[in-house]
């Protein structure tokens, strides 16, 4: 009598314990939070991009030709063109 009870009882106590195991195991983890944070007004002003490069570092401002540039650039910039027709 006393060992089918210690029995039922040793079986309810591995119960508990794999459903503790599994939950835990299961836990997901935190996600990852990713925040935009704006620039100042310092550094935009401050940031110069490759189509305006020339026109402040070289002595003359005037943007010389589409064509010197180089494809890749040529591409990049055709990344950014929206067409009126599809």
């Amino acid at each position: 009598m006393y060992k089918t009870i210690l029995f039922v009882l040793f079986l309810v106590g591995l119960v508990f314990v794999v459903i503790s195991v599994t939950k835990h195991r299961n836990q997901c983890k935190t996600k990852v939070v990713y925040k935009y944070l704006p620039q100042t007004q310092m550094d935009t002003q401050d940031y110069e991009s490759d189509i305006f490069h020339s026109m402040f570092k070289e002595t003359n401002p005037w943007i010389k030709s589409i064509d010197n540039m180089g494809i890749k650039k040529k591409e990049d910039i055709n990344k950014f063109f929206i067409s009126q027709y599809q």
